[in-house]
């Protein structure tokens, strides 16, 4: 086995038993509360951590196929980088201080929010292909929070994060603070190109 479907299989691993330990934990405090699976499927689904690790773990499972050479492109997998980099830094910054997670939700929180994105910063310095991506790609890579955004907060007043809570902020705060998301989300597209762009240049 080569040692870049290795790597793969350890993000793999990290992002499934981050969240198989995740959705333990939500499902026994739901069920506690009278609820059942739906509600956990329903709370899970409006976190970015939770839908980026999914997406993270399905596009590298494909890579592992035969017919998975359009998921393993420099355009993909910089993606892929971007969205699971701000996973981190947004948690590292904004919410980490917000709580004290124990036990599981310790492993949990740890495995989505900063194993995942530092296995695939490394996979990607490692073994991406560093084409000179165009600095326009960084447009359509804003799809998928954008898409991410438009679901949470069409999904009423169980707001998953303190900086999306329309009722207690108000929208023109919680508008400002998805325009200040979207910007971070083009600079470190931008970033990620720029940094692809240099070491496709480097020589040797």
């Amino acid at each position: 086995m080569k040692p870049e479907q290795v790597f793969r299989i350890i993000i793999i691993a990290a992002g499934l038993a981050g969240l198989v330990l995740q959705f333990q934990i939500s499902t026994g405090m739901l069920a506690a509360r009278g609820l059942g699976l739906g509600a956990t499927l329903w709370k899970l689904s409006g976190y970015f951590t939770i839908l980026t690790n999914a997406l993270l773990v399905l596009v590298h499972v494909l890579c592992l196929l035969p017919s998975g050479s359009r998921y393993r492109s420099a355009p993909v997998q910089g993606a892929l980088l971007l969205y699971i980099l701000v996973v981190g830094v947004v948690y590292v910054v904004l919410l980490a201080n917000l709580w004290k997670p124990e036990g599981k939700q310790w492993w949990a929180d740890n495995l989505l929010h900063r194993v995942t994105p530092l296995l695939q910063l490394g996979f990607w310095i490692a073994f991406v292909p560093k084409d000179i991506l165009p600095w326009r790609q960084a447009l359509p890579w804003l799809a998928w929070p954008a898409a991410y955004l438009i679901w949470t907060l069409a999904r009423g007043p169980a707001y998953p994060y303190p900086f999306l809570e329309a009722d207690r902020l108000g929208w023109p705060r919680t508008i400002l603070n998805c325009l200040l998301m979207t910007a971070a989300f083009s600079v470190g597209a931008l970033a990620i190109i720029g940094g692809g762009r240099a070491l496709a240049k480097k020589p040797g």
